[in-house]
């Protein structure tokens, strides 16, 4: 999974270890002995390369991204080895590391027989630290946390994950989306636009100190992202805005009905809210809530612009990466 911090560093999830040449034609990974999917199932070299095979079959997208993988072979019980088409290229190792691994028993099982290339609404099969709990084709979509994840205690997820449910709200409108953050339909907005910043933020939520500003550096990347504006912008109360930063919008509402979140969909930024929640689970949810109740679930709920989720083709199961 990518590092929030370091310009292009990654660190294993599925994966325990990894291993490559001098000359970097190829790469082998070591999967973790206690990867599980939800159904409590391993997972498997050959999951491994069952992905591979059907993404570059039925994805052009990934078709050409892997286009200098000619192959993917298990060469042990946890092992699987990619060979490429030239030596020399070190960013490979790490491009196949980002594969997306799906449960090859599920897809492949007799009843019910599934086309992996077919659209579907049932609920897949993960092996993160959520799962699907219900949702509305087009308009919301609700994780709940796998309490017995497999990965719970790997360094990687310290401090994460700390949410009982993740809510996703989409709309198709920015200016719907903000009037909704607005009227407090949730509660974690992040700014796309400089004007906006400077000028958009005078309404009574704002004055009342429900709403927080809060700017948060951008540290794993080594250029600005391709919707961030490039030219600095600042109003008269001095908030400044520029690519190196993106700015996010809590709202501390007295009268929220769980502890929620908006934030706008990307494979990455998907999986952090739980960032900003070091504390446990209880403390981060009392403080957002007052019912005892409330604070059990510890819900989070997040607004997601919809045009950009199909961009980045993000979903919770992305988080199964090798």
């Amino acid at each position: 999974m990518p590092s929030m911090d370091e310009a292009s560093a990654e660190y294993g999830l599925l994966a325990q270890a990894v291993t490559h040449p001098g000359d970097f034609s190829s790469v082998t990974y070591r999967l973790h002995p206690r990867a599980r999917w939800h159904d409590g199932q391993p997972v498997t070299a050959d999951d491994v390369v069952f992905s591979f095979d059907v993404f570059k079959k039925n994805n052009p997208q990934l078709s050409a991204y892997y286009r200098r993988v000619i192959k993917a072979e298990a060469t042990g019980e946890r092992e699987i080895k990619f060979t490429f088409d030239s030596p020399k290229n070190r960013e490979l190792p790490q491009i196949v590391g980002q594969l997306t691994i799906l449960p090859k028993h599920w897809w492949q099982a007799n009843e019910p027989r599934r086309d992996i290339a077919a659209t579907t609404l049932e609920s897949p099969l993960g092996s993160g630290p959520y799962r699907i709990k219900d949702f509305e084709p087009g308009r919301t979509i609700t994780y709940e946390q796998v309490e017995n994840y497999w990965g719970k205690d790997l360094n990687v997820r310290i401090g994460r994950d700390n949410f009982a449910e993740l809510r996703f709200e989409y709309f198709r409108d920015f200016t719907v989306e903000f009037e909704a953050f607005k009227a407090d339909q949730f509660d974690w907005y992040e700014e796309r636009s400089a004007k906006n910043w400077a000028t958009g933020y005078d309404f009574p939520a704002v004055e009342e100190k429900r709403v927080v500003l809060e700017e948060f550096r951008i540290r794993n990347m080594g250029s600005c992202r391709p919707l961030c504006p490039i030219s600095a912008a600042a109003n008269s109360a001095g908030r400044r805005f520029d690519a190196r930063s993106t700015l996010l919008l809590i709202l501390n509402s007295p009268t929220s009905k769980s502890s929620t979140v908006n934030i706008s969909a990307s494979p990455a930024i998907l999986r952090e809210p739980s960032l900003l929640a070091r504390d446990s689970r209880e403390d981060v949810s009392s403080k957002s809530s007052k019912g005892a109740d409330r604070r059990a679930v510890g819900s989070v709920h997040y607004s997601v612009f919809e045009s950009r989720r199909w961009k980045c083709g993000c979903s919770e199961e992305q988080s199964a990466r090798s």
